[in-house]
């Protein structure tokens, strides 16, 4: 029950939880992290691991804000903070670091009931 046959902009708690309460793992092009990536190389590295391992297979998403246990979702773990800001800082790290350059790349907040986000980046697959 991986989200990519919903439309990006539909993406709602909604759907986020029924990943939660179906206890759907981590696969091939599903992927959650409880934090979003640190400043350090290490991490932009992460990142962009993550990033080009989604877009050089069949594509995926990243959801952060997710806490999980082996790959098995089981609560939220909303993000605080600045989000737009967080989203501009991972799309500028993948726009200067990813060559050939990534097209499609789309992240999105998602605000969460009782406050805080999730971050939903979806990584298209690349032909290149």
């Amino acid at each position: 029950m991986a989200l990519l046959h919903i439309p990006f902009a539909d993406i709602a708690q909604k759907q986020l939880q029924g990943l939660i309460d179906a206890k759907v793992s981590e696969a091939r092009d599903i992927e959650y992290k409880r934090d979003l990536y640190g400043n350090a190389d290490a991490d932009h590295a992460e990142w962009l691991a993550d990033v080009s391992s989604f877009a050089n297979t069949a594509g995926g998403d990243l959801i952060f804000g997710i806490e999980a246990s082996k790959g098995i979702p089981s609560r939220f773990a909303p993000i605080a903070g600045d989000i737009d800001q967080e989203i501009l800082r991972l799309e500028q790290i993948a726009r200067a670091n990813l060559q050939p350059r990534l097209l499609g790349l789309q992240c999105r907040s998602i605000a969460l009931v009782g406050g805080g986000h999730a971050l939903m980046v979806r990584v298209p697959r690349s032909y290149n």
